[in-house]
């Protein structure tokens, strides 16, 4: 298995639509913007027969230092996890 860069993607979609690259792009990025956007205001994101994206919030919380051993506070963060659907691996 081998990763694919964004301008692989566009490249696909691009040949597989029959438009330009540079449309392609667009749509890709405006797709891209607008889930990004949706998690940055703390939505979850389903896309059906893809997967989801789930905002997660962790708390702040104490901690330890592996090195020192010396206790540290763990700052509060927010997260994404994307689950994968099950029709994703289907072949």
């Amino acid at each position: 298995m081998s990763t694919r860069s964004k301008k692989d993607i566009v490249d696909a979609i691009a040949e597989k639509n029959g438009v330009t690259k540079k449309a392609a792009g667009e749509s890709l990025d405006m797709v891209l913007g607008a889930i990004g956007a949706e998690l940055k205001d703390g939505h979850d994101v389903q896309l059906h027969g893809f997967g989801n994206f789930t905002v997660k919030h962790t708390e702040q919380r104490p901690g330890r230092n592996p090195r020192t051993g010396e206790t540290i506070t763990v700052r509060a963060k927010t997260k994404v996890s994307f689950k994968q659907a099950k029709a994703l691996l289907e072949d």
